[in-house]
Parts: C-alpha cells; sequence; structure tokens
C-alpha cells in the first residue's frame, strides 16, 4: 500500500476506485491525496491500459507547472514496466499542458518509489512525521498578534501568504484552503498590523489530531508567530480530546527545530520526496 500523508484521508473517487476493483483484489495500489477529497483537485489525469495498471497525475492547479503523482495501481504479478509505460504516456500530456516538474511521496521501500526510480526520478527530500503526546504548552503571542477562526474572506490572502511561505509544488491555492475551510476541523490565523501572517488547520479523527499545514509569512518570520498557532493549538486540540498530534515536514526545513522544542518526537518510519523534471 502506498504512503498516505495524513490520517483520515478520503477515499477514491467513483472513477478511480471503479478502476481499482476491476483489478481484482490481487493488486499493489498507491493512494496520496493527503485530507483531500480526489474530486477536490484541479484535474485529474487518468489512464487504464487492458485493465493491468493506472496512474493519476493531478497538477497543484490549473496552469501550474507542477504535479502530483496522487494515484497508481498494478495488477500483482504485472511486471512494473507495464505502469512505467503508462505513466510515459501521462508524462507526455503533462509536458503538452506545460508543467514541468513531477512530484510524488511515497514510503521509503514502496514498490511505487522503486518504479519511479526506474523511471528516472530522483530522491530530493524526506518527509519526517513528528509526534506529540503529553506535555502541551502554550506559548505566549507575540505583541501585535491577534489568533482568530478564519474568515471565507481571508483565504486569497493566505494564499498569497502561502505562495512566499512554500516552493511551487508544496503550494496551497485558494481553492484548496477553500475545502480545508469547510472539511478541516481546526483553521486558525495569526493576524498582524491589519493582514495574515500565519495559519495553522490540522484534522481531526477520533482522539488523533494532524496538522495539515503550519505557515508564517517570512516577512514575520522569527518572532514567534508559528510558536503560538500551533502552542494554541496543542492545548485547545488536547481539550477536545485530542491525545495525539503529529505533523509532517520536509527534513531539509528548518521547522524540526520548533517542532521538538514544543515537545514534539520524530517517528521512525519516513518517506522519500521524488522528483522527476520534464
Amino acid at each position: 500500500m502506498g504512503h498516505d500523508c495524513a490520517p483520515g484521508s478520503f477515499q477514491a473517487s467513483q472513477a478511480l476506485q471503479a478502476l481499482i476493483t476491476s483489478l481484482g483484489d490481487e493488486r499493489r495500489v498507491f493512494e496520496h491525496w493527503e485530507w483531500r477529497r480526489p474530486e477536490d483537485l484541479a484535474e485529474h489525469v487518468l489512464t487504464a491500459t487492458d485493465g493491468r495498471a493506472g496512474v493519476c497525475a493531478a497538477p497543484v492547479e490549473p496552469g501550474a507547472e507542477v504535479a502530483w503523482v496522487r494515484w497508481a495501481a498494478l495488477q500483482d504479478g504485472m511486471p512494473l514496466r507495464v505502469l512505467l509505460e503508462l505513466l510515459a504516456t501521462r508524462i507526455d500530456g503533462l509536458r503538452r499542458a506545460h508543467v514541468r516538474a513531477l512530484w510524488c511521496v511515497d514510503m521509503k521501500g514502496g514498490w511505487l518509489n522503486h518504479a519511479l526510480r526506474e523511471r528516472g526520478f530522483r530522491r530530493v527530500d524526506e518527509i519526517v512525521t513528528f509526534e506529540h503526546r503529553d506535555g502541551f504548552v502554550c506559548p505566549a503571542v507575540p505583541a501585535g498578534c491577534a489568533l482568530m477562526d478564519v474568515d471565507g474572506a481571508h483565504l486569497d490572502a493566505l494564499a498569497v501568504l502561502d505562495v512566499r511561505a512554500f516552493a511551487p509544488q508544496w503550494h496551497y491555492p485558494a481553492f484548496v484552503l477553500r475545502a480545508a475551510r469547510v472539511d478541516l476541523g481546526w483553521f486558525r490565523i495569526a493576524w498582524v498590523d491589519g493582514a495574515p501572517a500565519g495559519y495553522l488547520c490540522a484534522s481531526l479523527q477520533d482522539e488523533h489530531a494532524h496538522v495539515v499545514r503550519l505557515a508564517v509569512d517570512p516577512a514575520h518570520g522569527r518572532r514567534g508567530i508559528g510558536g503560538a498557532l500551533l502552542g494554541e493549538a496543542l492545548v485547545e486540540l488536547a481539550a477536545r480530546g485530542m491525545r495525539r498530534i503529529t505533523l509532517n515536514t520536509a527534513a531539509s526545513l528548518p521547522a524540526g527545530g520548533l517542532y521538538r522544542k514544543l515537545g514534539f518526537r520524530p517517528l521512525r518510519d519516513g518517506a522519500d520526496v521524488l522528483n522527476l523534471t520534464l
């Protein structure tokens, strides 16, 4: 089974599920929807060949130059080259749509991880999952900063903030943030000088909360805004009965220091970030 970046991910859409079913019980399936419904993605590219394999690649948003492998399936007993040949046809289509880079996150040693490396994907980073179970501490909110629930009127500004805070492949466009506001159980922003300076959203499932996103505008970095957003979430979500709180980050990013300071501990299992320049 492929890597699932966040707990409680939505099931594949009906079209994808139908293809999975057609492959029979003996199959290998990779799904990477994060917390989103497949139908929330900007675009799907789905192809099956002789009922043996299928693949889905979705651009971050319409017209984006980066796309992600979101779904793949291969009937057991079929060689990996069947999927790789299928993927090659999708790559040609992505090039025609002006996509310049294709990304994927899969568990170390995963079957798709191996197949993509054969196709020329490079391992460029690692996803580390952090976990927090007790001792929740809420750092002080910086002077001049207010934490509040997100409003629909904030989302376009948050999408602009997101562009400044993250590389293009990690960007959450406005339509994704709108879905987050509806579907996730926690979404708070930090407000400074009449504009959003950061935000945090998290999915809630039973006694487990997963911080889907913590973003701070680089113009407001190193002021304690990220720590205030995360600390507030730890305390308030624990009060709601969340006994376990997790989050992910790329190993190359400096956020791990903040997470450790607030009592998070890295889990042993990790995932590879793979990239193919088109």
